[in-house]
């Protein structure tokens, strides 16, 4: 099974992320410690990360976005699906929801007309 390997916290994380969408932000919290104390792989660390910012805590999910692009700085799936699906929540978490959709999260990308691209 050597796919999984660093996963090992993937069904935590599931977990995490239910509870912070139920709104049970410590129960959350202690998924999400049990998650990234078996793996700290980077769907693991991604999936702790989005919990956090669902449940509220912006800093210890903007700490390990930083980790992640720190990482895994070439990562493709890290680049253009994780940090800025972390980063849109960590916005609207912030009441910005304008931040979302421009800049350097989803609507930031340029296509090879040189036209943002959504």
């Amino acid at each position: 099974m050597k796919q999984f390997a660093g996963n090992g916290g993937y069904f935590p994380f599931f977990l995490s992320v239910r509870e912070s969408l139920f709104g049970n932000a410590v129960e959350a919290r202690q998924r999400d410690a049990a998650a990234l104390g078996l793996s700290t792989g980077r769907n693991v660390q991604y999936g702790a990360a989005l919990a956090l910012a669902l449940a509220g805590d912006a800093a210890r999910a903007q700490a390990l976005a930083d980790n992640l692009a720190k990482r895994f700085p070439e990562d493709t799936q890290v680049k253009f699906n994780y940090l800025p699906t972390i980063h849109a929540q960590l916005a609207l978490s912030r009441n910005d929801p304008a931040k979302t959709i421009r800049g350097r999260f989803f609507g930031g990308h340029r296509g090879p007309s040189g036209r943002r691209s959504l």
